[in-house]
């Protein structure tokens, strides 16, 4: 694979995992908001954290047979 499309790989799972953070982030601050008990803030952090870690890790491996096709 040339310097080029690993790049796009990169940016795409980037971009990506972003977005999956966000809308976790999103779902999980709404939750809170219905009952402020439920979550406290350090756990939503937390969660976005290991959600934007593994989401990218999993996007670096689908983006690339994504890209082949």
């Amino acid at each position: 694979m040339d310097k080029k499309k690993q790049n796009k790989n990169r940016i795409l799972a980037l971009a990506s995992s972003m977005i999956t953070t966000a809308l976790f982030a999103g779902v999980a601050i709404s939750i809170n908001n219905g009952n402020p008990d439920k979550f406290a803030d350090v756990d939503i952090v937390a969660g976005s954290i290991f959600v934007f870690l593994l989401s990218f890790i999993i996007f670096l491996l689908i983006w690339p047979m994504l890209v082949d096709r």
